[in-house]
């Protein structure tokens, strides 16, 4: 067996980000492949006479894969705010700020945005002719649909955008982070917004009879600001060469295997898996900086490609996997099990992605940096 190599210990973010897509693409993939999961009476799992397919649909790894998003969040608030601390004058320049995100998110969004809205006669008759049809549409390129009520405009055009229009939000109000964690310190406000945040979910959790009426009330940037922060937070600590989270890789596995385990209180785990995937990944990205693991280079490199394109996959996977499982499947269907059929259209979505990467991504990145008077390569 080829001997593991340590990561060096900002590439390993590239590597995240491969983990998180090919969580989220597992994840996706899954929920169209599994129809019966574990019963439940809304607070706890019920075992009695529960199937293998039951134990797989719902413990299954790949069940968990929507966690990807909150690992990408932590990333996203982990390399915003230590470029902001790199540069060490402690200041953000608003308009360098704002450029360098705004053409590193929006054209390749834009592109994919239109493609899928119109790439039929029947959705280009929906986004152009009817009034929820255009509201989807307006929504979506102003990236605010993940806060409409409506499940037609917020699965709509791609069901995956919700996350984006979210991160751009937070984008948005990281100057307000950024004064307010100057003022009384980025730990402190961290706890704020974490009792905040619990405090919302115990009022959702009263007022809305145990869940909440519209998805729109737990995908707002306000709900995900202390997960994004959690990123900001490990970033400072790191910066200032201190540690957050003390825990080994022995200690992190029996936290994450815990969390698998609270699934079985199903309620309670739908209302704190995400706060508690944001302080797993926190205390991951932590843990990979401090004590780099091992892992085989080969390895490494495919999670690094896939993770450098991560955008693209995540721009376009979702609404083409079913599409290309039902091609495949009809090419031939006796040879392909099922795994295989994901892991091939998982291959096609790469190449193309990888494609957009290089003639969308790069391009549109390289302008941001000139319009914003930035050399840097990243």
């Amino acid at each position: 067996m080829e001997t593991g190599a340590n990561i060096p210990k900002l590439e390993v973010f590239d590597v995240l980000r491969g983990i998180a897509i090919l969580a989220v693409f597992g994840y996706h993939w899954h929920i169209g492949m599994v129809d019966q999961y574990v019963s439940h009476d809304g607070v706890l799992m019920s075992f009695s006479g529960v199937t293998w397919n039951e134990l797989y649909a719902s413990f299954s790894p790949l069940n968990y894969g929507s966690a990807g998003v909150q690992l990408f969040l932590i990333i996203s608030g982990f390399l915003i705010h230590y470029q902001f601390l790199q540069r060490g004058d402690g200041k953000l320049n608003i308009r360098r700020f704002f450029l360098r995100r705004f053409w590193r998110i929006y054209p390749p969004y834009l592109i994919v945005v239109l493609f899928f809205a119109f790439h039929d006669k029947e959705r280009s008759i929906y986004h152009l002719f009817t009034d929820e049809g255009r509201l989807s549409l307006v929504t979506h390129l102003f990236m605010v649909h993940n806060l409409s009520g409506n499940n037609g405009i917020f699965f709509g055009i791609n069901p995956s955008f919700w996350s984006i229009a979210l991160e751009v939000q937070l984008y948005l109000i990281y100057p307000i982070f950024l004064i307010l964690a100057g003022k009384i310190g980025i730990r402190r406000f961290c706890s704020i917004l974490l009792l905040i945040h619990l405090g919302a979910l115990v009022i959702i959790y009263l007022s809305k009879g145990g869940k909440p009426d519209k998805l729109s009330e737990m995908t707002f940037a306000g709900h995900y600001w202390i997960m994004w922060a959690a990123g900001a937070l490990v970033a400072e600590e790191w910066h200032h060469q201190r540690r957050l989270i003390r825990i080994s890789w022995l200690g992190w596995s029996a936290l994450a295997a815990a969390y698998v385990l609270l699934q079985v209180f199903l309620l309670l785990f739908v209302y704190v898996s995400d706060i508690l995937e944001a302080f797993l990944f926190a205390a991951l990205v932590e843990l990979c900086l401090h004590e780099p693991p091992k892992i085989w280079p080969w390895f490494r490199n495919m999670l690094i490609s896939i993770g450098l394109c991560s955008y693209s996959i995540y721009l376009i996977h979702q609404p083409v996997i079913e599409p290309l499982m039902n091609y495949i499947n009809w090419f031939d269907s006796s040879r392909f099990t099922p795994f295989l059929n994901g892991a091939l259209v998982f291959g096609i979505v790469f190449l193309i992605s990888w494609g957009m990467y290089q003639f969308l991504e790069q391009p549109s990145i390289k302008i941001g940096q000139k319009l914003a008077g930035s050399s840097r390569a990243k």
